[in-house]
C-alpha cells in the first residue's frame, strides 16, 4: 500500500526563557512527520537543534527532496538505508523512522517493545532541568516550580557563574544534583578547579563540560571527578565507544541524535554492556517524543524526560506527571 506522507512544523511557546551555555529562546520550532493509511494518522517528532546545524526549514527542504521515494518504502530496513544514503538529519531521520515504526507496528506499544524485548515501563521518576540565570533568581523559581518534588535536579550552567549557581542550588536543596555545562568550560584544568569548588555538594555527575572535540582533555579528566562524568554532545549516530570508555563513565542517548529507534536501542546496549551510567535525555519535545524516549527506560539508569513540561501547552497530552513521576496517559497506543 502506498503510503501519505506530510509535514508540519508546530510553533511551541515556552513558559519560560530556555538558557544553556551556548544559546537561549523562549520559542521553540518542531517538526511534525506524519503518516496516513488506513483513516489512521502515525507521528514522528523531530526537534532541531541548531548545535547539529538543524533547522526547521532545513528539515522542511530535505524531507520534499526524499518525499517521494518515502513513498515506495516497504519495510524498516530499506527506511533506514535511505535516510542513511541521503544523510538526512538525526533529528528528521528519527521523526521519519519512528512514524514508519508507528505504523508497522500499529500504534501498538507493546508490539514495539517485543520488538526490541524489552520491558513495558509505563511510568517512571525523572529528572527536572533549571536553565541558567542569576543565582538570586533560583530560589523562587525552584519554589514557584515545586522542584522538591523530583528525584534528580539538573541544573545548566554556563562558566562565568557556575560555582555560585551550584552553591546557591546545594542551599536551597538535599536532592542529588546533575551539573549540565554543555560545552561550556575552555580546558580539563578549568573543569578539574570548578569541581574542586563544588565537590562537596551532592553531585550525581557532571555533564559534558568541554566541547566534543577536545577528546584528549577528557581523557585527562577521567577518574579525576568525585562523581560520574557524562557525555552528551559527544553521543551522536554510531558512537565511538572505544573513545567513550576511555573519557566518560556514561552517556547521555537522545532520540534526536541517535536518528532512529534502532540506533537508540544499539547505543544503550552497548554502553550497558561495558558497564557506563546511562540516561535517556531529550530535547526541548512534545509529548510524543518523551512518550517514544520512555520506551527505553529499562536501559536507563536516569531519565532526563522533562521538557514537556516547560511547554505553554503540549499538542499531544501523551504523558502526565505527579510528584516527579511520568506516566503515559494511554499505555497501550503509541501515537
Amino acid at each position: 500500500m502506498k503510503l501519505k506522507w506530510s509535514i508540519q512544523v508546530i510553533d511551541l511557546p515556552l513558559k519560560y526563557t530556555w538558557k544553556i551555555s551556548r544559546n537561549a529562546t523562549s520559542l521553540k520550532c518542531n517538526v511534525i512527520v506524519n503518516i496516513f493509511a488506513n483513516s489512521v494518522y502515525y507521528y514522528g517528532e523531530a526537534a532541531p537543534n541548531i548545535r547539529y546545524q538543524e533547522t526547521p526549514s532545513d528539515l522542511l527542504q530535505c524531507f520534499d527532496a526524499i518525499h517521494h521515494k518515502l513513498e515506495t518504502i516497504d519495510n524498516v530496513t530499506e527506511l533506514l538505508i535511505l535516510l542513511e544514503e541521503k544523510k538526512v538529519p538525526s533529528a528528521l531521520s528519527f521523526a521519519i523512522e519512528s512514524a514508519f515504526m508507528h505504523y508497522q507496528f500499529q500504534n501498538s506499544r507493546a508490539a514495539l517493545i517485543k520488538h526490541f524485548r524489552l520491558d513495558l515501563v509505563t511510568e517512571a521518576p525523572i529528572c527536572y532541568s533549571i536553565p541558567i540565570m542569576e543565582p538570586a533568581d533560583l530560589p523562587a523559581f525552584f519554589s514557584q516550580h515545586q522542584l522538591q518534588r523530583f528525584k534528580y535536579i539538573k541544573l545548566k550552567i554556563a562558566d562565568h557563574n557556575a560555582i555560585e549557581l551550584v552553591k546557591c542550588l546545594a542551599n536551597i536543596t538535599p536532592q542529588p544534583l546533575m551539573i549540565d555545562a554543555n560545552e561550556a568550560f575552555a580546558s580539563a584544568n578549568d573543569v578539574l578547579r570548578f569541581v574542586d569548588k563544588i565537590s562537596k555538594f551532592n553531585i550525581e555527575f557532571l555533564e559534558q563540560p568541554l566541547p566534543a572535540s577536545f577528546t584528549d582533555e577528557y581523557k585527562k579528566l577521567k577518574g579525576k571527578l568525585p562523581f560520574y562524568l557524562m557525555a552528551d554532545e559527544s553521543i551522536t549516530r554510531n558512537p565511538d565507544f572505544s573513545f567513550l570508555c576511555s573519557a566518560f563513565d556514561g552517556i547521555n542517548m537522545k532520540l534526536m541524535k541517535a536518528g532512529s529507534y534502532t540506533e537508540a536501542f544499539d547505543i544503550l546496549s552497548k554502553a550497558k554492556k561495558l558497564n557506563m551510567k546511562t540516561m535517556v535525555g531529550c530535547m526541548v519535545e512534545t509529548s510524543l517524543a518523551i512518550s517514544n524516549a520512555l520506551l527505553f527506560a529499562p536501559l536507563a539508569d536516569y531519565l532526563d524526560l522533562d521538557s514537556f513540561l516547560v511547554l505553554q501547552n503540549d499538542p499531544f497530552k501523551l504523558i502526565s506527571e505527579q510528584n516527579g513521576v511520568i506516566a503515559l496517559t494511554n499505555p497501550n497506543v503509541l501515537c
